[in-house]
């Protein structure tokens, strides 16, 4: 019987370290996939960013026009 404890007892631990490698595995995983998603959030923002900031250009260009067209070419929109 104690032969038998034994080999349960070294079947758990076998058991229990691959868990232990498996969780380790899954943490580095995961970590790689949230730098991955912290650079793609990075990159997308400065995209919005630039774009706004784009159009907002192409807005203040399209007000000042129809400002002058109005007869009000002093004013300014920006």
């Amino acid at each position: 019987a104690s032969i038998e404890k034994i080999l349960n007892y070294l079947s758990d631990i076998r058991e229990t370290l691959n868990l232990q490698e498996n969780y380790e595995f899954e943490i580095e995983k995961l970590n790689k996939q949230y730098e991955q998603a912290i650079a793609d959030y990075s990159h997308h923002a400065l995209q919005l960013s630039e774009n706004r900031k784009k159009v907002a250009r192409q807005l203040e260009t399209t007000v000042q026009q129809q400002l002058a067209e109005l007869g009000m070419p002093r004013m300014r929109f920006q």
